[in-house]
């Protein structure tokens, strides 16, 4: 097996999460574009990424891919927007998924790939996913609120695709909104939109995700982190699907169908206090659990044996696993669900020695053990950083990862795989 070379210095801990991707919400029919090369945004014909609109200049921005990526305003007419904050001309900024951009009338948002497309394969219907995928098919057909639960990684936005493209909303766009990316200055304008002249910078009336998913689904991630101010505004929203834009009088009627995401116990947060009990009774009209890997080691041979090809297809490698390194991968927990089995077959394919046709137990236990092993750096163990730094910002996770040089995804993808409890904010002291 011939290593592929732009891969040889990519960090082994890097979750397949890591890659990014660009959408384009509310344009049916738009696949995401990867952003592991130069995308050029606008009306240009030779741009990556073109969107044949007037509102849009010729060449309007231009993302560079890296670790994080950049977005490099080219002196648009109407301006490059990330979130609410307007570039200045041939201006940049990092870009972390989450991240909305405006061009024109356009919206764009840098995503996380890995969680929407768990090697390219459906969910499993074996085991406890039977279950699971029998009660998605059936409230595919309806529109109540669903509630999808269950461990980090083990595909909740996949089963939420599942659902819509089973749905009769499924030629409508799906929407996904980072609820933990949601600050207080964002929430209204972002999920709302606002009209021209609605405050400092809002030189064009904008359309909110809400009416971006107008005939589609709206889904919420990382529900559970939405700050406790901010939950009456999208409770009123779910109960009366209506928006009033930042600025605006009227109230606009939206269509939508609500899905949303968490990891944590809500039914708990809501007895404390921590999240409001209304919104979550509105939310959880239908519970989906999805159970943890650990308890669906039937499927694990099917979602090794795809994630494999899809990686191996990926540098242009045939390799396949002997029956011992499919043993082994039964064997182990998965703390880390989906997403950790697909980071320890890429890492075991990007360590295998050369010429190898088949992965072996000896190879996955190395790439289990290596993402085990606790990584010393400048500063001490990672995780005493991670918690010192936490600590130091009072449970702000943004804070914290702007402290740490890291995207507030991977900080929580850190927090889940080192075991650190995901704190609260509270007060400085």
């Amino acid at each position: 097996m011939k290593r592929p070379r732009s891969e040889e210095t990519a960090p082994l801990d890097a979750p397949p999460s890591a890659k990014l991707v660009l959408r384009i919400l509310g344009r049916a029919g738009r696949e995401p574009i990867v952003i592991d090369r130069v995308l050029r945004v606008g009306r240009d014909e030779a741009c990556e990424v073109r969107i044949d609109d007037e509102s849009i200049s010729r060449v309007h921005f231009v993302i560079k891919p890296g670790t994080p990526p950049i977005v490099v305003d080219r002196g648009s007419r109407n301006g490059t927007f990330v979130g609410p904050e307007r570039l200045e001309p041939r201006g940049s900024r990092p870009l972390a998924a989450g991240a909305l951009l405006r061009a024109g009338r356009a919206l764009l948002l840098v995503d996380h790939e890995a969680e929407k497309d768990v090697g390219g394969l459906e969910p499993s219907r074996l085991g406890p996913m039977a279950k699971v995928l029998e009660a998605a098919d059936r409230v595919a057909r309806d529109d109540i609120t669903v509630l999808l639960t269950g461990e980090t990684g083990v595909g909740k936005e996949v089963l939420a695709r599942y659902i819509h493209e089973r749905s009769a909303r499924k030629r409508g766009p799906f929407v996904p909104v980072h609820a933990a990316a949601l600050s207080a200055a964002l929430f209204e304008s972002e999920l709302f939109g606002h009209e021209k002249g609605a405050f400092t910078g809002a030189d064009a009336e904008r359309a909110g995700l809400f009416e971006v998913a107008h005939g589609g689904t709206i889904f919420f991630d990382e529900i559970g982190e939405l700050p406790l101010d901010m939950q009456p505004k999208l409770l009123r929203v779910l109960e009366d699907k209506r928006v009033v834009r930042v600025g605006g009088r009227d109230a606009m009627r939206v269509d939508v169908r609500i899905l949303a995401a968490t990891n944590r116990d809500l039914a708990a947060d809501s007895a404390s206090g921590a999240f409001r009990s209304d919104l979550y009774f509105r939310l959880g009209a239908f519970p989906l659990r999805i159970p943890p890997l650990r308890e669906r080691t039937e499927e694990i041979a099917e979602l090794a044996r795809g994630l494999l090809e899809r990686a191996a297809a990926e540098r242009n490698v045939a390799v396949t696993f002997s029956d011992d390194a499919i043993e082994r991968m039964r064997a182990h927990a998965w703390p880390g669900n989906v997403r950790e089995l697909g980071s320890v077959i890429l890492r075991a394919l990007l360590m295998a020695d050369e010429g190898k046709s088949a992965l072996d137990a000896r190879d996955v236990e190395r790439a289990i053990a290596d993402a085990a092993s606790p990584r010393a750096t400048s500063g001490g163990d990672e995780r005493a950083r991670i918690v010192a730094a936490l600590d130091r910002h009072a449970g702000n996770q943004s804070e914290a990862a702007a402290e740490l040089g890291m995207a507030r995804r991977t900080l929580l993808y850190k927090l889940d795989r080192l075991g650190i409890p995901r704190p609260r904010k509270r007060k400085k002291t």
